[in-house]
């Protein structure tokens, strides 16, 4: 299978989990057990099919024994997409990306904003999970789990992005 047709297959499967994936009652659980209270609050208010993703990939993860700085980052590595980033936004943007956006000022024009949550959303999700009091180093994996450059740089980065594929 040539690159563009797995790709396509892969952008398809998203659509589908994005409309099907919601995070299960042991998992849930279990994420109440991993973070604090100010955490599991960022973690409750992303959306129910990011929830269940971020679950699935910290499971995944756990299986390399990560530390708990790491399983929170893969908790809450999407955190920095708001509840009301849909899927409508996630297609539009993904075929019309801006990688030049700024990250700030945040803009609240419709447009801009979904092109910035998607660029950025990585950034604002490690701000985030600073204030909750997450360690600095689970941090830098929420704001770089995107960069597959920077997999062998940051520590368990390259885990992470194993269970994030």
């Amino acid at each position: 299978m040539d690159r563009a047709v797995s790709k396509a297959l892969g952008r398809v499967r998203q659509v589908w989990e994005y409309l099907v994936l919601r995070p299960k009652s042991e998992d849930l659980a279990w994420v109440g057990m991993v973070l604090t209270p100010a955490e599991r609050a960022l973690f409750e208010g992303m959306s129910p099919h990011d929830q269940a993703h971020c679950a699935k990939v910290a499971r995944k993860l756990s299986a390399k024994s990560p530390p708990d700085w790491a399983l929170k980052a893969a908790l809450l590595h999407d955190v920095g997409k708001p509840r009301g980033y849909g899927l409508i936004w996630r297609v539009l943007v993904v075929l019309r990306p801006d990688r030049e956006i700024p990250a700030a000022p945040r803009l609240a024009q419709p447009w801009p904003w979904a092109l910035q949550i998607y660029r950025w959303h990585g950034l604002y999700g490690a701000e985030m999970a600073r204030e909750a009091g997450v360690p600095e180093s689970g941090c830098r994996i929420i704001q770089e789990h995107g960069n597959k450059s920077l997999a062998d740089e940051v520590p368990w980065l390259g885990e992470f992005q194993w269970a994030d594929d």
